[in-house]
Order: C-alpha cells, then sequence, then structure tokens
C-alpha cells in the first residue's frame, strides 16, 4: 500500500504528471542523474518516504530500473536515511473503464 507520505522520483514531467493525476507526489529529474537529489532530498521531511522509479529503458547491461536500484543506494548513504527504488511493469490489466485491452503501469513491490 502506498502512504500519501510518499514521494516517487522519476525521470520526466509526464511521469510527474501522471503521478499528480493519480493523486501521488512526484518530482522529476532529467535522466537518470542523480547530482542534485540529495540538495533537494534533505529537504524533504523525514517521515516523508522517497521511492525512486526506475523505467524499462536504457542499455541491456544497465537497464533504467538497475540505475535507479544504484542511485537509491548512493542516495540514501548521502542524505543518511533509507531511499527506495521500484519499477514500472506494463502489462494488460483489465479495468471497468477500458476493457481487457488498456494498459496501465503496475508498481512491482
Amino acid at each position: 500500500m502506498v502512504s500519501t507520505d510518499t514521494l516517487f522520483v522519476v525521470e520526466g514531467h509526464s511521469d510527474v504528471a501522471a503521478l499528480l493525476t493519480m493523486g501521488l507526489k512526484g518530482m522529476g529529474i532529467p535522466g537518470r542523474s542523480s547530482k542534485y537529489l540529495p540538495a533537494l532530498l534533505e529537504k524533504i521531511p523525514s517521515e516523508c518516504q522517497i521511492v525512486l522509479i526506475g523505467e524499462n529503458d536504457g542499455s541491456i547491461e544497465k537497464p533504467g530500473w538497475v540505475v535507479a536500484e544504484q542511485n537509491a543506494q548512493e542516495l540514501a548513504d548521502a542524505i543518511g536515511r533509507p531511499v527506495y527504488s521500484a519499477r514500472l511493469s506494463t502489462r494488460i490489466i483489465p479495468s471497468a473503464n477500458s476493457g481487457p485491452t488498456h494498459q496501465d503501469a503496475e508498481l512491482l513491490q
């Protein structure tokens, strides 16, 4: 279950817009860089859980979700608190509004 005190950090502005549309807190970063994140995330209240969302892109050797896992560990070390990572899976999920061919993103736990 996702807490309302969870901040999702994603790659782009369209991903942030999607999170906000779902009523979730989101922050976008350009590309896969975590260069500026420590200074920004240090300002996030400690009761707010931070989750980096990795995408299913990138190279075969290093897909985006693997980079997100590495960045989460680096950020946790830098700011002295837990930073979690997750990846999205796109699969067909039937919903009442869209029928059986609608694709939604599902957060893997």
